[in-house]
């Protein structure tokens, strides 16, 4: 199984369970209070804090299947795509604009 994005804040609760659209972490796991997150992955890693007293009985994931490096974020080629077009209008661009005013300073 591949590793999935966990912010770091929550990569040290005793228990995770991952669903199709969010990953359900749980603070504490004991039946009194339940304090849980919902993280959706598909939508910016959106998070939900909610408190519960219903006793959950669910089989957690393990430790070792969550990772705190963005290169396993779920919209990282989006993040990519992204930071690729502003570095064209940032950078190209403009270049390609002072080099056409200022041409025959600019010759290398």
């Amino acid at each position: 199984m591949s590793k999935i994005y966990l912010p770091s804040q929550y990569l040290n609760k005793p228990c995770y369970v991952v669903n199709n659209d969010y990953i359900r972490v749980f603070e504490t796991t004991n039946n009194s209070n339940n304090v849980v997150y919902d993280i959706y992955f598909k939508n910016n890693y959106y998070v939900k804090r909610s408190n519960s007293s219903y006793s959950y009985n669910t089989q957690c994931d393990n430790i070792n299947t969550y990772t705190d490096s963005v290169y396993y974020r779920y919209d990282f080629d989006k993040i990519l795509i992204i930071f690729i077009i502003i570095l064209i209008f940032c950078f190209y661009f403009p270049y390609r604009i002072i080099s056409r005013v200022f041409g025959r300073w600019l010759k290398f």
